[in-house]
């Protein structure tokens, strides 16, 4: 720690130079450096290199003067390619059998884990969450667009029954005013103020007084007196008045019932759009919850069918008949064409081998061709002058269906540090066996190539190569971590501090990672950084 300060001033000299490059391995010293108690992280690159995925096995050393060989899988055979007395190499091809059967599986077993990945990636590329969340938006739209039709339904129905109401009262008070006419009409006095008499004198012709003036007949002093009491206008005034107000009532009436009518239809539009809007919301959740769990189910179906194949594969593979080390050919016991199944075995036995197992007594059980043909009376073929190992262990029936015939394998030594030597994976027991309580298959290895140490019985450590790649970036193991599913690794951000971002991962070997997409050659990890740091927006996308 007494070194930070140093390193921090040298970082800062650098910085101003100004150089892009000086800057981030600036920032790179400055996260080297570390914090508090915690050790600082180390810095690894991007770079091409190999992965390979082992698996591995611990079993025992056994001697093998000659081996019986044959075919896991019974079918007649095809080719036989070498003779009595023939020598041959390790890993040379001496007969093949019959392989429709088992390459029309492979090809099922592939076409199925293409289906599978198929819809994986129809899943993971989907657009139903998308289109969920669209269909949310849109009836949220919906649902405010109903809510202002609905306001402006109800305020246009209130200002129509206002205006009824309105109306009713002009009309009242026209009826009001025409009744106040007619009153003031009927109680209004007669024009005219003379006496019976001389209505009377009027009416015979003439007059008390003979020296007045002529006066009016006696029928025009009555329609006089008749045309001051007509009130018939008031009266048709009052009238029409009445039928006005029997008409307005009857339209307020009608404009409260679709007022009410249209009020209970925008509510039942309105609830409508509002249960629009919780179905698409439901839907928007469902598919969050349901996507990563359809993402998990179809990536099990994945792996799954690769297994498939990797057994469809590893009974094409059965079909060749190898060398598991140089020696000469002592007997071979079928013509092509005839039908041979699997060698005989023995629980004892290592499997592909006439070697027993490690503590185990050797007891002969001819096996049954499962077509009916009668028990194999021995082995196939038989090398002799082998003067070499085979190694038999144990793998876990998840490493097992991973092995094929024929994979390379490493062997090591715990009693001889530093020696390997290359072997080659002979058969694998098409049973299970139990050890220590767990399900195991055992496996027999054949050494390509001898030495002096080696000692029958002694403890031997296979890898069996699964699968490589070769040439391709890589990034060390210990720099990726997962978050949620996704590879990530921590390199330096613009600023100096750490900076989580996702990278598409490949194959996983005992030491580096495939880098199929997110990180370039040459890039800078930090490795064993220990600290959360946080996720580049959209990094390795």
């Amino acid at each position: 720690m007494t070194r930070t300060p140093v390193r921090r001033g040298r970082t800062a000299r650098r910085a101003t130079i100004g150089s892009a490059a000086v800057a981030t391995t600036a920032a790179l010293a400055m996260l080297l450096t570390g914090s508090g108690g915690e050790p600082p992280p180390v810095a690894a690159t991007v770079q091409r290199s190999s992965v390979v995925d082992n698996v591995v096995a611990s079993g025992a050393l056994t001697t093998l003067a000659s081996q019986s060989l044959g075919f896991p899988v019974a079918a007649p055979v095809k080719e036989i390619k070498v003779k009595v007395g023939d020598q041959v190499s390790a890993g040379q091809v001496l007969a093949t059998v019959d392989d429709f059967v088992p390459r029309q599986q492979l090809n099922q077993e592939l076409a199925e884990l293409r289906q599978q990945q198929i819809e994986l990636n129809k899943i993971v590329n989907g657009t139903s969450l998308s289109s969920a969340q669209i269909s949310l938006d849109q009836a949220r739209k919906i649902f405010a667009a109903t809510e202002r039709t609905t306001e402006a339904g109800r305020k246009s129905g209130a200002s129509a029954t206002e205006r009824a109401e309105t109306q009713l009262r002009f009309s009242r008070r026209q009826r009001e005013e025409a009744e106040q006419r007619l009153r003031r009409c009927r109680s209004a006095p007669p024009p005219s103020t003379a006496t019976p008499d001389q209505v009377t004198a009027d009416a015979v012709g003439g007059s008390t007084d003979p020296s007045a003036p002529p006066t009016s007949t006696g029928r025009s002093s009555s329609n006089s007196v008749s045309e001051a009491s007509d009130c018939s206008d008031e009266q048709d005034t009052l009238t029409s008045s009445g039928r006005q107000i029997v008409s307005d009532q009857t339209s307020l009436e009608a404009a409260r019932q679709k007022e009410k009518t249209d009020a209970a239809q925008a509510r039942l539009t309105l609830e409508n759009s509002r249960q629009s809007v919780l179905s698409a919301q439901n839907a928007v959740a469902a598919e969050r919850v349901s996507r990563p769990a359809a993402i998990a189910s179809q990536q099990e179906l994945v792996k799954i069918s690769g297994t498939q194949v990797a057994l469809a594969q590893r009974e094409l593979d059965g079909t060749q008949l190898r060398a598991p080390a140089a020696g000469t050919v002592s007997a071979i016991n079928a013509r092509v064409g005839e039908l041979v199944g699997p060698s005989v075995a023995s629980a004892s036995l290592a499997p592909g081998s006439s070697a027993t197992l490690p503590g185990a007594a050797a007891t002969a059980t001819p096996v049954t061709d499962p077509l009916g043909a009668p028990p194999a009376g021995g082995p196939f073929m038989v090398l002799s002058n082998l003067d070499t190992f085979q190694v038999v262990v144990p793998f876990t029936e998840a490493d097992a269906v991973r092995i094929g015939v024929n994979r390379p394998a490493k062997v090591r030594f715990g009693a001889i540090p530093g020696l390997v030597r290359d072997g080659t994976v002979l058969s694998l027991a098409p049973s299970a066996t139990a050890v220590d309580g767990a399900t195991t298959y055992q496996a027999t290895i054949m050494l390509t190539g001898s030495d002096p140490r080696l000692r029958d019985g002694l403890t031997a450590s296979a890898s069996v190569e699964v699968k490589a790649v070769h040439n391709v970036l890589t990034v060390p193991n210990e720099a990726v971590h997962r978050q949620d599913d996704a590879a990530m690794v921590t390199v330096a951000g613009p600023s100096g501090a750490p900076l989580q971002i996702r990278f598409q991962a490949g194959l996983a070997g005992d030491e580096r990672t495939e880098v199929v997409a997110g990180l370039t050659e040459g890039q800078r990890v930090l490795v064993g950084s220990g600290r959360s740091v946080p996720v580049a927006t959209g990094a390795g996308r």
